[in-house]
């Protein structure tokens, strides 16, 4: 799904700057070494709210993550000033190597797929249908 040469790339990218962007499906994700370069962070928008963050959207991170069965362990953060929801995942990254973080991000961003048709949903209910004559 990801371009070999691309995941190198950004990986190499993320151990010489700290920080790297990828664009994987519809998500671009942002790599960050944090804690001395031990720790993985990755975060993309799940959700974006155009100045204001719907309650049904806030209502449903209150129930059961659309994705239980992942391989990996996520969670859902607020961004206030940008009107946003953000997936992360915080992992080590001592001994990551190319094709795990190939597979990780490849999950990551299969996760976030289905967070954002998760929400999609709940967006929907906000919606003001208006009838014509």
């Amino acid at each position: 799904m990801v371009a070999e040469n691309k995941i190198k790339t950004v990986l190499d990218e993320l151990k010489e700057h700290g920080v790297a962007h990828v664009r994987v499906l519809g998500s671009l994700i942002t790599a960050k070494a944090c804690l001395d370069s031990s720790k993985l962070w990755l975060t993309t928008a799940i959700y974006e709210g155009n100045n204001y963050i719907p309650d049904s959207i806030r209502e449903c991170l209150k129930a059961p993550s659309p994705v239980p069965h992942s391989k990996i362990a996520t969670f859902v953060s607020v961004d206030e000033k940008k009107f946003q929801l953000v997936l992360n995942y915080v992992g080590i990254m001592h001994d990551i190597d190319y094709q795990r973080f190939k597979d990780l991000v490849e999950q990551f961003s299969w996760d976030a797929e289905e967070w954002r048709y998760y929400l999609d949903d709940f967006d929907k209910r906000e919606l003001i249908h208006v009838r014509r004559n």
